[in-house]
């Protein structure tokens, strides 16, 4: 029982970084679409 209760915590650990790696992707990569489009206006 007390393994499964660990291995739910890992998981939900996981889940929870994993959310916040991929914010801070998402907004590298809206900057990075960002500065492409601006060039391309150019």
């Amino acid at each position: 029982m007390l393994l499964v209760k660990a291995n739910i915590a890992i998981k939900f650990e996981a889940k929870v970084s994993f959310c916040q790696n991929f914010e801070r992707i998402s907004s590298m990569w809206c900057s990075l679409i960002g500065q492409l489009r601006h060039r391309s206006n150019h």
